[in-house]
């Protein structure tokens, strides 16, 4: 059995761990909420060419992403930006890996809020024994 003194020092353990629990998940809520997605020039060309697929000049088949490119690199940076600007986060892996990292630490947090009720409920218990 417990005594009161060990009982509160793991309430005090376990307040400790959750405070540092409730900033890692605000420090993890601020790295979703600042997410910007960045995709590879490959990537970018991959979407072009898929939609705007090959073109035919003059017997030659050229891919739309090369043309842009090479012809007018100012549009190809504007349109790689709104490309990612525009992208749907829930297909980025990393941000993913973001959201179930939040996921885990509020899953840790809830644990040991309950770990938290039960000390103070063996507390009470102690101090109504004496």
């Amino acid at each position: 059995m417990n005594t009161i003194d060990q009982v509160q020092n793991a309430i005090a353990e376990v307040e400790s761990k959750i405070a540092d629990v409730n900033q890692q998940i605000k420090d993890k809520q601020h790295e979703i909420d600042s997410f910007e997605y960045s995709c590879t020039d490959d990537e970018y060309d991959e979407f072009l060419d898929e939609i705007e697929g090959s073109i035919t000049v003059a017997g030659m088949e050229l891919q739309a992403s090369d043309i842009l490119k090479s012809c007018d690199p100012v549009a190809y940076r504007c349109g790689k930006g709104d490309f990612e600007s525009n992208y749907d986060l829930d297909n980025c892996e990393d941000y993913n890996d973001l959201k179930d990292e939040l996921e885990s630490l509020e899953d840790q947090l809830s644990d040991l809020e309950n770990d938290l009720d039960e000390l103070n409920d063996e507390l009470k218990s102690l101090e109504n024994d004496e």
